[in-house]
């Protein structure tokens, strides 16, 4: 058997499988960018309670430190108390009846100068230390006390967030009620809802208070005898954080910017001249009198007109001071206007500087801020601290027969039905923003009484002085600007008039 060989072609290399490219992954936007020069740019994904615990404390005591050696800083959180608590937020009753509406404003207003636990100011007071603290530190706490047997029975007692542990976490536990658990001090159920707060019995930064037994413990207060106020800025956060939290870092720098240009600008100014030159050997450079200390000490003097002799070499280099220029004024305006926006404040309002606006740029200025204004006015400083502490006082009130209220228990929604006035804002120009006011109430666009409320002011109140004030023209025959219409008392809406013999006018039933 032969073997043949056939001289065939080679076949065809078989091809090399494909090669599976993983497409590279790639963000959409430059936010969620991983590339190099977004290495450094690293972002916490912790809760909001978990941030509260590593960053509060500190947070807060720089705030507090701003508010005291910022003077940008401390201006910030004085406009903001200043135009979201001015005077006091005041309750206006809504009941149907004006005799027990009268009856709740007087048996309030003779409260309100009695509701402060520490005796310190009144209600209004208060609220603008409350807000203070809210502002600076991020939150404030206020507890009911009660007092059935005294006078009042009812008072408030405000309390600084530090006597909130930030630092007290527990898990559910056998000195807790079933399912609750404490989080950053407060202690919430299942459902994450508030059930108590536990409180330290003394500032924890108070050195007197190491002296009483017990000051580091804490005790246990209901939520129902406890406000915890702050303006939250996620859910299911439990602390909150200060308002200044997000300029903290520039007020710093700045202020640090601030003190070493302006130590640059001392020295400059203080050094007029240096004597340079060779002087004779064993000569000094400078004649040290008695009692200037050494040769490094000694200060050549300058006054007006003075001719000054120099030793053989020596020579004078008069130092000329650099100046930045309007460099300085610029880079302030532009790093201040970027604390103002981070404040939630204007410019103006930040710095008093009035040198580069006019009537409309600072009234868009203005109602910008106080559409803000108005927000934590109603979100979260009426809601949290007004309502609690009116209903409080309400309920307390009519249990000590302060205030009688016929089926207070079966009616009561009727009686806490309760408008909250703000203090009103002065315009730049009142003139137009009065006639603007009159045309819409000519037109039917808005009531006096929404106008009168926008102001601060109570109608009724404005009602009554004005009714007044028209009796007393009459009678004492007096008369201002345009002549008065010819109306009687009752058509002006009054139902019983008095003149007492002193001349004081009592008016009741304006409807």
């Amino acid at each position: 058997m032969s073997l043949i060989l056939l001289n065939l072609p080679a076949p065809p290399a078989s091809p090399a499988p494909a090669r599976q490219v993983r497409p590279r992954a790639s963000s959409s936007s430059h936010s969620g960018s991983r590339g190099r020069r977004a290495a450094a740019w690293q972002a916490s994904s912790a809760g909001p309670n978990d941030i509260a615990q590593l960053d509060l404390e500190l947070t807060r005591n720089r705030s507090r430190l701003a508010s005291r050696n910022s003077a940008y800083g401390g201006n910030a959180i004085d406009s903001l108390v200043a135009n979201l608590i001015g005077t006091g937020i005041k309750p206006l009753s809504q009941h149907p009846d004006a005799k027990i509406r009268e009856a709740i404003h007087t048996a309030w207003r003779r409260w309100t100068d009695q509701a402060d636990f520490d005796g310190r100011t009144d209600l209004y007071g208060l609220q603008s230390l409350a807000t203070r603290t809210m502002v600076e530190a991020g939150e404030v706490l206020v507890r009911f006390r009660l007092n059935p047997k005294g006078e009042p029975p009812f008072q408030i007692e405000l309390l600084e967030p530090d006597h909130l542990p930030v630092y007290l976490s527990r898990l559910p536990s056998g000195d807790l009620p079933k399912g609750h658990r404490v989080v950053c001090g407060v202690e919430i159920d299942g459902d994450g809802r508030r059930q108590a707060y536990h409180l330290l019995r003394s500032h924890p930064n108070e050195s007197h208070a190491y002296a009483f037994t017990g000051a580091t413990e804490t005790v246990r207060i209901p939520a129902s005898e406890m406000l915890h106020i702050f303006h939250c800025l996620r859910p299911k956060e439990i602390r909150g954080t200060p308002w200044l939290g997000r300029v903290l870092w520039k007020l710093y720098q700045l202020d640090t910017y601030d003190d070493a240009e302006l130590t640059r600008k001392q020295i400059a100014a203080s050094i007029t001249g240096f004597i340079m030159g060779s002087p004779q050997e064993g000569a000094p450079l400078l004649d040290v009198q008695p009692g200037m200390g050494s040769a490094a000490d000694a200060v050549a003097q300058v006054e007006p007109g003075t001719l000054v002799d120099l030793a053989p070499g020596e020579t004078v280099d008069i130092h000329e001071a650099a100046d930045v220029g309007g460099m300085y004024e610029k880079y302030m305006q532009q790093q201040l206007r970027a604390i103002a926006a981070g404040c939630g404040v204007t410019y103006e309002q930040l710095t008093g500087d009035l040198t580069e606006v006019n009537y409309s740029s600072i009234r868009a200025g203005l109602l910008e801020f106080r559409r803000r204004c108005e927000q934590r006015q109603h979100q979260t400083f009426v809601y949290q601290f007004c309502r609690p502490i009116f209903n409080e006082w309400m309920r307390w009130a009519v249990f000590s027969g302060e205030l009688v209220l016929p089926n207070y228990l079966r009616e009561r929604t009727a009686y806490h039905e309760v408008k909250w006035v703000t203090p009103g804002w002065a315009w730049v120009d009142p003139l137009k923003d009065a006639n603007a006011a009159i045309q819409q109430i000519k037109f039917g666009l808005t009531s006096r009484a929404t106008v009168v409320n926008e102001k601060g002011e109570d109608i009724e109140q404005i009602d009554r002085e004005n009714a007044q004030d028209q009796l007393r023209v009459r009678r004492l025959g007096l008369q201002y600007g345009d002549p008065p219409p010819q109306q009687t008392a009752r058509k002006a809406g009054v139902e019983t008039l008095r003149l007492d013999d002193d001349d004081n006018q009592t008016l009741g039933g304006i409807q």
